[in-house]
């Protein structure tokens, strides 16, 4: 069973690293007081 275990934890680390070349990862910030337009300004982002 460890055996087995290992080698579904290479597979997944394996995946995680191509779609992180693939796709690179944005982490954004927005800042603002209330109602100051950050909800519509993060969906025109996404």
């Amino acid at each position: 069973m460890r055996k087995f275990l290992r080698g579904n934890d290479n597979q997944e680390k394996k995946s995680i690293v191509f779609s992180e070349k693939t796709i690179p990862p944005r982490l954004i910030l927005i800042l603002g007081g209330a109602r100051s337009g950050k909800s519509s300004f993060a969906e025109r982002l996404a």
